[in-house]
């Protein structure tokens, strides 16, 4: 259990892997960590992969950022909750949800 805790702690992994790596661990006699290696689930926090997935989303959907940047609020949750979606989506649900949103901050229009 230990180690599970260290994993979320380093952020190799999210709440929600752990919970799926847990699941394994008390089904199978292997240790947290090797479960998310043989699992690929390492959480990508490298600032600069996820700023590039970042600038790649935003390009690819100028119409929603346009509509982010003269929307109301509820109109700019919406496009930013979309642009965000679109952000994990590339990167198969294991961004850094804490850094993405620290991207999109910075990179939106306000």
């Amino acid at each position: 259990l230990a180690g599970l805790v260290d994993l979320v702690a380093t952020g190799t992994i999210s709440r929600a892997q752990a919970k799926d790596v847990l699941d394994e661990a008390l089904r199978e006699p292997k240790r947290p960590k090797q479960i998310v290696a043989e699992r690929g689930l390492e959480q990508v926090s490298d600032e600069g992969t996820l700023a590039q997935v970042v600038d790649e989303v935003l390009r690819a959907h100028p119409d929603d950022v346009e509509d982010y940047r003269t929307g109301d609020d509820k109109v700019r949750k919406k496009k930013r909750n979309f642009l965000m979606g679109e952000a994990m989506k590339a990167l198969k649900g294991q961004g850094d949800p804490k850094t993405l949103n620290q991207l999109l901050d910075e990179r939106l229009p306000s």
